[in-house]
Parts: C-alpha cells; structure tokens; sequence
C-alpha cells in the first residue's frame, strides 16, 4: 500500500440514528469496540477503523470511515471504492441512507 493511501477517509451523516455493533454482528461482520466511538471493522478482506463523530457506536449520527488497509487480495484497488462497499453493506444492514459529509477526504 501506497503511504499516500493509508488514511483514506470519508465522512458520512446517516439519515437515523444508527446501532454499529448491532448491525455489524447481525450481518456477520467481523469488528472490535476500541472504545465507545471507535471500533475495527474487517470487511473483505480490509481493515477499516469507524469512527463516530456524532453520538456513539450505539446511537451513531454522523460517523467517519477511514482506510486502514486494503484487500489483501488486491495489488490494484480504489481507497474510496472500497470505503464505499462497506458503506453499500452498512447501508443494507441498517436499512438507513448515508450522506457524504463536507468534510471527507480524498
């Protein structure tokens, strides 16, 4: 992974209240509470760190998603295409809509 790749991010609001772990766990996703506004997601075969940013993991608002490493399986990838298809996964899990924030980052 390119240094310049580490770190890619991108801000979400979320369009109701949202239950991470709950979701997560219902949907067999792999994760790690690191306290209660940040958790570890594995998602084929990445690992992301999910942030809240507004209310916590249980009761999240506004969270931000950031590309910690890529599939391991893939030498070429797209940081924010793979940020996406765990945002598409939240999405179906939570039944919730997902709107970029202003303060993304490339």
């Amino acid at each position: 992974m390119e240094d310049s790749d580490r770190g890619a991010t991108r801000a979400y609001n979320c369009d109701s209240t949202i239950d991470f772990p709950t979701a997560l766990e219902a949907g067999s996703i792999e994760h790690l509470g690191v306290d209660s506004r940040q958790m570890v997601i594995i998602y084929q075969r990445a690992i992301f760190i999910l942030t809240a940013t507004e209310g916590d993991l249980d009761t999240a608002e506004a969270i931000e998603i950031e590309l910690w490493e890529p599939p391991l399986d893939r030498s070429e990838y797209e940081p924010a295409a793979v940020i996406e298809s765990l945002v598409d996964k939240l999405m179906i899990l939570t039944g919730a809509s997902f709107g970029e924030s202003d303060s993304s980052h490339p």
